[in-house]
């Protein structure tokens, strides 16, 4: 039977490399050269040698591949890069008090609520947001996305922003699920040394970091 990813396992390839995360273990692993060259002439659906076999169904015992009766190939996450970033502008909207720290309150909770339920409830929760939001989806103005981009940005100023960009992101996609504009988050990671990071989209601009701040990472999930 053709073997996919198992549920919760995405992947990229980055300096050469591929990388995993696995969201029920909240892991980040490569594979050892043997079983990634197995894996990788799944990629190429060339016909495995029989060693190669072995090494794939070690990825099945382990939950990396499953077993899959659609012949979805295993596929590294996609994610189109944003052009832009509403932190980059010259000219940057003053931050409304009030949304700050109602910003930075929703920091906090996203933080609390990923000690307490874990990176794949959490990414599960934010699926289920997305497929439940209205289908009549608007196009937010640019001077709102200005605002949310600008009220998480002084948010950093009374929670810090060391080690906390997942509930951040995790924080303004909620708050642009919430308000019916569509949004997506990314998660990337980087090698030598390695790192990972999040960052949110929103109408094809970067509204959670300066563009610099992303471009060395490559999207290994979207929510």
């Amino acid at each position: 039977m053709p073997l996919a990813l198992a549920p919760g396992i995405s992947f990229c390839e980055c300096d050469q490399r591929r990388i995993f995360l696995d969201l029920a273990r909240d892991r980040y692993f490569c594979l050892g050269e043997p079983a990634d060259q197995a894996f990788g002439a799944l990629l190429r659906g060339a016909a495995p040698s029989d060693e190669q076999v072995r090494r794939l169904d070690t990825l099945v015992a382990s939950g990396i591949l499953a077993h899959s009766p659609f012949g979805d190939l295993p596929r590294p996450c996609r994610a189109r890069a944003p052009g832009t970033s509403l932190l980059d502008a010259e000219q940057q909207p003053p931050a409304n008090a009030w949304q700050s720290l109602a910003a930075a309150a929703a920091v906090a909770r996203a933080r609390f609520a990923l000690r307490r339920l874990g990176l794949a409830r959490m990414a599960a929760g934010a699926r289920r947001l997305k497929e439940d939001r209205p289908r009549g989806e608007r196009r937010p103005p640019p001077e709102q996305l200005a605002a949310i981009a600008a009220a998480f940005r002084s948010a950093s100023q009374i929670t810090g922003a060391r080690d906390l960009c997942l509930p951040r992101s995790f924080a303004i996609l909620r708050h642009c699920l919430a308000h019916e504009i569509g949004a997506e988050m990314v998660i990337g990671v980087k090698l030598r040394p390695f790192q990972a990071h999040a960052w949110v989209v929103c109408d094809g601009a970067l509204i959670s970091d300066p563009l610099a701040t992303i471009t060395p990472f490559t999207p290994i999930l979207t929510l």
